[in-house]
């Protein structure tokens, strides 16, 4: 094939991501014209015999479109420079087209994406007017905008952004559950640069939720009475005001760049001991004077602080959890508690019960969730968070989760309790709209980010959040900005993204 029908494959086959499509689907040949970023991306491509293009000619297209996102962000680099050493694409930072082809899913998503983005900040000052009508679409319709003269030439068509169209709200992100476990909150560890920084990535992946741990294991917050071990204040070194103060930056933040914040408040982490004063706090749990003492000294200010930060943002973007994976220390056989200290599978229910109330009495009105270890727990066999089991331990008005949250790793992988392999109708004691709140991003059996986000979309559930930002572990987001990049596709109707759609289901949540 001559050099200029390789440039106008590779130019198509862009298209179809910088529309939304996923990059295996068919390019939208007759109806989706291509952006200047891909013409030039193509060209570029095209310009060497061996179709090799450099990390710096990606740079240099990212620069030419203004989109600071791939010309002046080092960590863009940095992620591309990775990605292609991941897949040993040529050495050196090379993107071979015919290999990048290969792996088209792994790596095409997130070069096509910032691109598309790029593109749809500048459609208005670009427009399309003037496209000449080509019948066989041989030449494709041709940008009239003079900033692009040496594009014209190659007769190639420029994109329209898709939009999907409304349909169930779909929480789509990344857990940044700390910086500093359990130090980023009125410990003196609070670092907004940071924050700022990883929470404008997310939203420029497109994401519209972000998952943050609060208390963890309570190194540092809530604090407590040495001798009962009941809850006296909201942070052991630090003041109300500088936990309120670094409380409220959070959810500002979050608000700026257009997220959700999930705060989680608590993780099994509170019935182990993982350094000296941290952990062993399961009387919280199982002794109700304790887990009032928290709720009375520690969660309602708490409440009170977002509350404010809400209201000065403009925006209710806050969901409140309960506690980050409580099957590990539930189980008084030990199963499947894991954790130096157990409690009774009804006295982690009425501890959730009882939290759960004093927000949903707080007229905060914000939702209240839960993250599940396993699908495993929240429906089928055992179904330990539906309304009905968690008021048989402990029954009071507003004492039950306005949604779930679940989460799955490759240990999972021989049952069906991944979202490729489970649909939310399928679980009985799912009975409300239902998250995967933490899934890896590799080395998962649901292969890839993007098949992953599109079997939850199938399957009816509400959302998922990769694991994981700055939390390490072996964890990294890795594919995931791409897949969160290009998802839901082309003008799919099953599922809203927008922030907006969010707010609005965190609202009706919350309201139920």
């Amino acid at each position: 094939t001559t050099g200029t029908n390789r440039t106008r494959m590779l130019a198509l086959s862009i298209a179809s991501a910088a529309a939304g499509a996923h990059p295996h689907r068919a390019p939208l040949f007759s109806t989706t014209p291509l952006s200047p970023s891909c013409v030039a991306l193509a060209a570029a491509a095209d310009r060497s015999e061996e179709h090799v293009l450099s990390l710096n000619d990606i740079l240099a297209i990212g620069g030419a479109l203004g989109c600071e996102g791939i010309h002046t962000d080092p960590s863009y680099a940095s992620r591309m420079a990775s990605t292609f050493a991941t897949f040993d694409f040529d050495g050196g930072g090379m993107y071979s087209v015919a290999k990048a082809r290969a792996h088209a899913a792994a790596v095409e998503p997130e070069v096509e994406s910032e691109l598309a983005r790029c593109w749809q900040r500048r459609r208005a000052q670009c427009g399309l007017a003037g496209a000449t009508h080509d019948p066989d679409h041989s030449q494709g319709r041709l940008l009239a905008d003079t900033s692009w003269p040496a594009l014209a030439p190659l007769g190639l068509p420029l994109p329209i952004a898709v939009t999907a169209a409304a349909g169930r709200p779909f929480m789509l992100g990344a857990n940044m559950p700390w910086n500093d476990f359990g130090y980023d909150i009125g410990a003196g560890s609070y670092s907004p640069a940071v924050f700022n920084s990883s929470f404008a990535n997310m939203s420029s992946w497109g994401s519209n939720t972000v998952r943050f741990w609060l208390h963890a294991d309570g190194r540092s917050t809530p604090s407590f009475n040495a001798e009962t071990g009941f809850v006296n204040g909201v942070a052991q070194d630090g003041s109300l005001e500088e936990y309120s103060s670094n409380l409220a930056s959070v959810v500002s933040l979050a608000a700026r760049h257009r997220l959700v914040l999930q705060l989680c408040l608590w993780s099994f982490d509170m019935c182990n001991n993982e350094c000296e004063g941290c952990g062993l706090h399961a009387e919280l749990i199982t002794n109700t004077a304790a887990t009032q003492s928290y709720i009375n000294n520690s969660l309602i200010p708490t409440l009170d602080i977002l509350e404010r930060a809400q209201a000065d943002a403009g925006v209710r973007n806050v969901v409140i959890e309960v506690i980050n994976e409580p099957e590990w220390c539930m189980g008084e056989q030990g199963d499947p508690c894991t954790t130096e200290q157990c409690v009774a599978v009804a006295d982690m229910q009425r501890f959730v019960a009882r939290v759960a109330a004093a927000v949903h009495s707080h007229g905060s009105s914000m939702p209240v969730t839960l993250g599940s270890a396993s699908l495993k727990w929240s429906g089928g066999q055992y179904q330990w968070w539906s309304a009905a089991a968690i008021q048989s331990a402990y029954n009071v008005d507003g004492g039950t989760l306005d949604f779930f949250n679940v989460h799955y790793y490759s240990w999972m992988e021989p049952y069906d309790w991944d979202p490729c392999g489970a649909s939310s109708a399928s679980y009985n004691g799912l009975d409300r709209p239902t998250v995967f709140g933490e899934i890896p991003a590799v080395g998962s059996c649901c292969a890839v980010p993007m098949r992953q986000l599109q079997c939850a979309s199938e399957n009816n559930f509400w959302g998922m959040l990769f694991w994981s930002q700055l939390a390490g572990g072996g964890f990294p987001l890795a594919l995931a900005p791409a897949a969160i990049a290009s998802f839901p596709g082309v003008a799919d109707p099953k599922v809203a993204v927008s922030f907006e759609a969010i707010v609005a289901a965190v609202a009706a949540w919350a309201a139920d």
